[in-house]
């Protein structure tokens, strides 16, 4: 299976947005099929989801771009500079990350398929 579309958003978007793109799919998809084990599916709650959820995440970490492209750090020298523009967008990054990874982790709970038990510190959600 080729993607050559996804290879074109990696290059003129960078890995980090295309692994965020990848991750919400995931997630998205997992949470669809956790709404339709419990059959309490509704698309009106996949649009509350992007609006609520992940919107505000990917608005944010392009915002986080956007300030590190155009902030004036020429005060700084040169090398802690490009270190200050990575840490913030890195650490933004790793954030929506990590997010997405627990939430990722909690529906294949959700799913029964018990990889979450392995993980310390995650509680899959009550199937009920």
């Amino acid at each position: 299976m080729q993607l050559t579309w996804f290879e074109d958003l990696v290059r003129a978007a960078g890995p980090q947005v295309a692994t965020l793109l990848a991750l919400i799919a995931a997630n998205t998809l997992l949470g669809i099929a956790v709404a339709i084990k419990q059959r309490k599916f509704e698309w009106s709650q996949v649009a509350n989801f992007y609006l609520d959820d992940v919107l505000p995440k990917l608005l944010g970490y392009l915002a986080i771009r956007l300030v590190v492209a155009f902030a004036d750090l020429s005060f700084l020298p040169p090398d802690l500079a490009s270190l200050v523009e990575g840490g913030f967008l890195g650490a933004a990054w790793l954030a929506i990350v990590v997010s997405l990874g627990g939430s990722i982790l909690a529906s294949i709970g959700a799913l029964g398929i018990g990889l979450v038990a392995k993980v310390p510190g995650v509680k899959a959600p009550d199937p009920s």
